[in-house]
C-alpha cells in the first residue's frame, strides 16, 4: 500500500520519504494486539440471517411494492433517491418504529392539540406542530410523550417496542452471553435505533452505556 501511495512522487522524495521512515522506525512501536496478548482467543467472523418479525415482512414487502409501481416521474416529484429508497428500506428492516405506522392522524391533532398548550415545548402553533409530527417517526413521537408529561397516555406500548426480529434474536442470544460472562458490543449507523435499543434493554432489564457521537470525548 505504502508503496502504491508512493508511485506518483518524483524519485528525489521518494528517497527523502524512504529516508524519514529509516530515522523513525526505532522510535515508533507498531505491534497488532495478538503480537502483545498472546491468550486472546482466535477472531471467528460469524454472520446471522435474522428473519423479520410477520409485521415486519409485511410492512417491508409493503414498502417494495409501492416503490416498485412508481415511475421515475413519481420518485422525482417526491424528491425520492435511490439512496432515500434504500435508506427507508434498511429502516424497515431494523425495527418498524424507525418508520411511522403506529399513530394515526387522529393521534397526531391530539398530541399537536397538547403540546400547543404546553408551556415548555418549542413552538405554539398547533398546525405547524402537526406538521412536523407527520413527517417523524413511530419513536420520535414516542420520544417527544416520554419527556413531555401532558403526552404520557400516548406512549408506544412495550409490545411495539419489542416487535423487531432483531430484539428476538437478541432474546436468545444476550442472555446467554451474559451467563458465560462476556461483554457485548452493538454497533448501529442509526442514533435512533440506538435510541429504540436503550428502549429494549431497559424492558428486559439489562445493564448499558451507551456511547455515540453525542458524547463527550473525555467521557468515551
Amino acid at each position: 500500500k505504502q508503496s502504491n501511495e508512493n508511485d506518483g512522487l518524483p524519485k528525489f522524495e521518494k528517497d527523502q520519504v524512504s529516508k524519514a521512515r529509516e530515522i523513525m522506525k526505532p522510535f515508533i512501536l507498531r505491534r497488532l494486539k495478538k503480537e502483545v496478548l498472546q491468550d486472546l482467543p482466535t477472531k471467528k467472523d460469524e454472520t446471522i440471517s435474522v428473519p423479520l418479525v410477520p409485521l415486519q415482512r409485511q410492512r417491508y414487502d409493503d414498502l417494495i411494492r409501492i416503490y416498485s409501481n412508481k415511475d421515475r416521474e413519481s420518485f422525482e416529484e417526491q424528491g425520492l433517491s435511490g439512496v432515500a429508497i434504500v435508506t427507508e428500506l434498511r429502516k424497515a428492516a431494523n425495527h418498524s418504529a424507525l418508520l411511522r405506522y403506529h399513530y394515526t392522524d387522529e393521534q397526531l391533532t391530539q398530541i399537536a392539540n397538547k403540546l400547543a398548550k404546553e408551556r415548555l415545548y418549542k413552538e405554539t402553533n398547533q398546525q405547524y406542530i402537526h406538521e412536523d409530527l407527520c413527517v417523524m417517526s413511530d419513536f420520535h413521537i414516542h420520544t417527544l410523550t416520554c419527556n413531555y408529561k401532558c403526552l404520557s397516555k400516548f406512549h408506544l406500548p412495550e409490545s411495539v417496542i419489542l416487535e423487531s426480529g432483531k430484539f428476538l434474536k437478541l432474546d436468545e442470544m444476550l442472555p446467554a452471553l451474559k451467563r458465560d460472562g462476556h461483554r457485548v458490543l452493538i454497533f448501529s449507523q442509526f442514533v435512533i435505533m440506538l435510541e429504540i435499543l436503550e428502549a429494549y434493554l431497559t424492558i428486559r432489564g439489562h445493564l448499558y452505556l451507551r456511547l455515540d457521537g453525542s458524547t463527550p470525548v473525555t467521557t468515551r
